[in-house]
């Protein structure tokens, strides 16, 4: 499946920068739509004709390359050492599997076998990967070494979704369905190595951290608020100070004496000062069409 067969949509439309990088040097990993040309089956919309793909862009010189041409992410992590790329990619018949590839292409990309629907993976700092698995139609965070050894459940905690993972590995925030009635689900910080899990926030909230281990950013995306909160790490934890009542929104967040207001909502973050995020533009065209 080669470059030339597609045609990359407009590259003001990319994903936003999903991982900082700084083995060597600082650079980013973002995604890309890319169309089929021609289109492979004329009867599907030009939806199912979009194909998503990995780029690599050093910060320093500004310069950009496509990783693994020919596969298709739909999720993806990167190493700690910038050697190796986890990704997720369905087959046709729509089941989700783990891959997972050198990033100097002197190998295939290795396919990693089970019967299991398995995604969202992420790199640990010791080369393990975390990802979600359907077991018995939920959803748990499993454990594993990259060849696909040593399977094992983290936690017996059902979970929705796995939604980022702490640089030191102590942390998985994870997406539960929850007990209070008050709320439909919360997150959690699910400690990777045992023990019990601690409630980060609830509603559609976003608890990430920075590269560096620094700070909590926490943003509630249906409340209108268009800041992010830093909330500084305490290294004793891993995790911000919280307080003793539930984060369900801004207006919690906005009592925190510790929070730092960024006037953005951060996408990924390397640091404080240094973060991406993203900026939304309309473009029409007009058409000039005979009646006759």
């Amino acid at each position: 499946m080669g470059d030339a067969s597609f045609v990359p949509l407009a590259m003001r439309h990319p994903w936003p920068c999903e991982r900082f990088q700084a083995a060597d040097h600082l650079s980013c990993f973002f995604r890309q739509r890319c169309r089929l040309s021609p289109p492979k089956f004329a009867s599907l919309t030009d939806e199912h004709e979009i194909l998503i793909f990995l780029y690599f862009k050093r910060l320093d010189s500004g310069a950009l390359e496509r990783i693994l041409p020919g596969y298709v992410m739909e999720e993806f992590s990167v190493s700690r050492d910038g050697k190796q790329i986890a990704f997720t990619t369905s087959d046709d018949k729509e089941h989700s599997g783990l891959w997972v590839a050198a990033t100097d292409l002197r190998s295939s990309p290795r396919h990693i076998e089970s019967s299991a629907t398995e995604d969202q993976p992420s790199f640990l700092p010791d080369g393990d990967l975390l990802f979600r698995a359907n077991e018995g139609g939920a959803n748990f965070l499993y454990r594993m070494h990259p060849d696909g050894s040593n399977r094992r459940k983290v936690s017996p905690q059902h979970i929705l979704d796995f939604m980022s993972l702490s640089p030191d590995g102590r942390w998985a925030v994870v997406q539960t369905p929850d007990s209070d009635k008050e709320y439909t689900y919360s997150l959690f910080a699910l400690p990777v190595e045992g023990g019990p899990p601690v409630r980060i926030c609830v509603n559609i909230c976003l608890p990430t951290w920075d590269m560096r281990g620094e700070f909590m950013y926490m943003s509630f995306f249906v409340q209108s608020d268009p800041n992010t909160y830093a909330l500084a790490i305490q290294p004793s934890t891993g995790l911000p100070e919280l307080p003793a009542s539930v984060i369900s929104g801004v207006e919690d967040l906005k009592k925190l004496k510790s929070a730092v207001v960024i006037p953005h909502l951060v996408d990924t973050a390397y640091s404080q000062s240094l973060y991406t995020y993203t900026v939304q533009s309309t473009y029409r065209n007009l058409y000039r069409i005979p009646l006759q």
